[in-house]
């Protein structure tokens, strides 16, 4: 975790229309994920030639996909919610000190 060309994004869910939480289910109000990828190998894997830009976009899905299973659990089967995603300089200090709350192949990710 924490390498100098890992990815990091913050991924906000929104709460959407019509979705009524039950009592005592998990709300998406205020809550996101920080999720940090190590792209190392992925355009490769994907039988690209090697680039930033390919290693964003794929760091970039695997970010969401993990965010999504990371909150996953707390929602009916088939609940996608919509989400922002904004790529961040660097993991923040705080969460290096934190297990992450999902690890999923290249992906680390916390529940904030």
């Amino acid at each position: 975790m924490n390498k100098p060309n890992s990815f990091a994004f913050k991924v906000v869910f929104n709460h959407p229309d019509g979705f009524h939480s039950h009592r005592g289910a998990f709300s998406l109000k205020g809550r996101s994920v920080i999720v940090e990828v190590e792209p190392e190998g992925m355009a490769s894997f994907m039988g690209f030639q090697h680039s930033n830009d390919v290693d964003r976009y794929l760091a970039e899905d695997t970010a969401q996909q993990a965010a999504l299973q990371t909150i996953q659990k707390d929602f009916p089967e088939g609940f996608a919610p919509s989400c922002d995603i904004v790529q961040l300089h660097r993991l923040p200090d705080e969460l290096r000190r934190r297990l992450p709350t999902l690890h999923a192949g290249r992906a680390f990710a916390w529940l904030v």
